[in-house]
């Protein structure tokens, strides 16, 4: 991989003024997000659910930002990766614009958008490979208070900084919150699940997915029918599970929490 004279990828402490990674608090309408790797990230103006960004690219890489991951007043989106992707060829500029979904918001009950946090990931087109990653960075509207649109639920979990609450069960289903109260983001994935002691495969339903910090995601196991009739299930009592935690992404630092339980 080519230089582009700033190889430290880490993210800095909150605290962090680095000149060359830097996140502004100023208002979103023309807003400086990200600075370093010789790139810049603007948004440029908000319009109801919709971001416009400014890239540009100084470095000798031509790039592709993307947006790995977002949540939307504390709320992690339930969107795919690469929601939004911009090349951005080198000594280049370049715009985009993130629609956030307005029934994914009426869903989580979001009248109003009032921060967003995003985590940027650049690749280097000529390798199809992760160059860098920005800081997390928030936009946030002109309003007193940037208070989590997340109303909590029934504590299941609370330990490490991980908290996971249970939202609501279903005749074949069971809905929960992954809290994020650490200082960085971390993946997960749900392993581990059995339904009243029978054993079951989530596949990659629960899988790859990102927490970013002071930020909650919401998740449901779904129970096959055919699970239930293969083994007998009329009536779902105990589901069980656990989550394989990778700080910052770290396959080489993954744990798994205790077993957490929903009693029905």
């Amino acid at each position: 991989m080519k230089s582009t004279g700033n190889e430290d990828t880490s993210i800095p402490p909150k605290s962090s003024s680095a000149e060359k990674d830097t996140a502004s608090d100023a208002t979103p309408k023309q807003s400086l997000l990200y600075k370093g790797h010789d790139t810049v990230i603007k948004t440029t103006g908000i319009d109801n659910s919709d971001i416009a960004f400014y890239f540009e690219n100084n470095s000798d890489l031509n790039l592709s930002f993307d947006i790995h991951s977002y949540a939307v007043n504390g709320i992690m989106a339930e969107e795919d990766r690469f929601v939004m992707s911009t090349d951005v060829v080198s000594g280049k500029k370049a715009s985009n614009t993130l629609s956030i979904s307005k029934s994914w918001l009426r869903e989580n009950g979001i009248s109003e958008i009032k921060y967003v946090d995003i985590l940027f990931w650049a690749y280097d087109n000529a390798k199809s490979y992760k160059a860098f990653e920005s800081k997390i960075v928030r936009i946030s509207a002109n309003v007193d208070k940037l208070q989590s649109s997340y109303e909590g639920g029934d504590e299941l979990y609370n330990k490490n900084g991980i908290v996971v609450d249970l939202l609501r069960t279903g005749k074949t289903s069971a809905t929960f919150a992954v809290t994020n109260n650490t200082d960085s983001y971390f993946d997960f994935d749900v392993d581990n699940v059995s339904v009243n002691d029978w054993t079951y495969d989530t596949g990659i339903s629960i899988y790859d997915e990102q927490v970013l910090p002071a930020c909650t995601g919401i998740y449901t196991i779904e129970i096959d029918s055919d699970f239930k009739e293969t083994n007998q299930i009329s009536d779902i009592n105990t589901v069980e599970f656990c989550l394989n935690v990778r700080p910052t992404g770290d396959y080489h630092n993954d744990y798994e929490t205790e077993i957490i339980t929903i009693q029905k």
